[in-house]
């Protein structure tokens, strides 16, 4: 453990947690002789505590079941023989977030050299760590983006840079142009001077306390405004879920936020209150719309189709009716005229004994050679009554009387 890359902050929670829940239970005792009967019931006596909470105790098994898991990988046992089955699971409770109205009213309630602090935090997302630690170069007032490269933790009273908190973090934040002129009103009155100054400093100067902040200005504003319980934290759920409500696509959240996976970016897209029938609205609003542009457009179609075609007609000196329907079929579907058109329908009579029926009785077409071979029989006639050039498939049944189509 002690040579695994542990974040300075994951690093003192471990510590916290072996001290205070698992060193108390299984310091005197072997690696070997912990069991799924000794890690169940050290794990109904955490909760049994009432103030412990249910993530805590998540997070104490997992620090455990980790700690066997090098043993195991060091040799020092064998093999561990128990997993408790969801123990380890954390049951994250419901995201609260705040509205619009709610974040501009913190920000009108806390002290003026707070308040672009509040609004980067509710519509940019930026985490506490990222702001205590933004400088003056990292934003961009000219193309409105904040830099987010490094970020400070508070660890036992002492201050730590580091990088952000994955490769993620590392990004640039487009925010409102309200919130922009709000940072240019703190750029010229509170941030540090210099390129490398804090943009977010303590009263006094450096870097600000989180606990000094939160009990000197956080828990004021929220009272004031009527959302208590409402930690800072939630203002960056606040920031994410208002990106997802404005059209944000995951990708898009996951780089806003800095989140390197879907289901942590996945959290914030849910519905905000009076978002679900503010969306049936405008779907309802579109679908009328596409629907009665459609109808008006088939109705005036038609209505030029009929009176068009009639005009046209007249304008070309065609006829209509039956006369004018077998015009058109002299012409293909594109307008231009069918080089190969279909004859037209023979008189009555005229043809006798050839295609004008699906049965023929004896054929007696002109040129008429027919070729008898296995029962069945086809001849292309050059001529028939010298009328057209046609093609009969022509079968002979058992009585030797020909029978074709057309």
């Amino acid at each position: 453990m002690d040579n695994a890359e542990l974040r300075p902050t994951t690093r003192d929670l471990y510590g916290y947690l072996l001290r205070r829940f698992i060193k108390p239970t299984f310091e005197a005792v072997t690696l070997a002789e912990i069991d799924d009967v000794m890690v169940e019931d050290w794990l109904a006596n955490l909760r049994t505590r009432p103030k412990l909470s249910r993530s805590t105790i998540a997070k104490a098994y997992r620090l455990l079941a980790r700690i066997l898991g090098a043993a195991v990988k060091q040799r020092y046992i064998l093999h561990t023989t128990w997993r408790i089955e969801g123990a380890g699971k954390e049951h994250a409770a419901e995201m609260r977030c705040a509205s619009p109205e709610q974040i501009n009213a913190l920000a009108d309630a806390v002290a003026p050299r707070y308040r672009a602090l509040v609004l980067v935090a509710g519509y940019g997302g930026l985490r506490w760590g990222e702001l205590v630690g933004l400088r003056r170069h990292r934003v961009d007032l000219t193309a409105g983006t904040v830099q987010v490269a490094e970020q400070v933790t508070e660890i036992n009273g002492q201050f730590r840079r580091s990088a952000p908190k994955s490769e993620a973090g590392l990004r640039s934040v487009a925010l409102p142009r309200f919130v922009v002129g709000a940072l240019k009103e703190h750029l010229a009155t509170w941030a540090e001077p210099g390129a490398a100054g804090l943009f977010f400093p303590a009263a006094e100067g450096g870097w600000m306390r989180r606990s000094n902040f939160r009990r000197r200005v956080w828990l004021p504003a929220t009272k004031a405004v009527g959302v208590e319980g409402l930690r800072f934290h939630d203002l960056r759920h606040s920031a994410a879920t208002l990106a997802a409500a404005a059209g944000a696509t995951t990708k898009e959240l996951m780089a806003r936020i800095g989140h390197s996976t879907h289901e942590a970016a996945i959290r914030y897209q849910h519905v905000m209150d009076g978002r679900d029938a503010a969306i049936a609205e405008a779907l309802d609003a579109l679908g009328g719309r596409v629907v009665s542009v459609h109808s008006a457009k088939s109705k005036r179609g038609m209505g030029w189709r009929a009176e068009g075609t009639q005009r046209a007609r007249a304008k070309r000196g065609e006829r209509t009716g039956e006369q004018g329907r077998a015009a058109d079929q002299r012409e293909s579907r594109s307008g231009r005229r069918d080089l190969n058109p279909r004859p037209p329908a023979p008189k009555a009579g005229a043809l006798p004994n050839c295609a004008t029926s699906r049965r023929l009785g004896p054929l007696t077409c002109g040129d008429s050679s027919l070729r008898q071979d296995g029962g069945r029989a086809q001849r292309s006639f050059t001529t028939c009554f010298g009328y057209r050039t046609c093609s009969l498939r022509v079968r002979f049944g058992r009585n030797g009387e020909a029978h074709g189509t057309a």
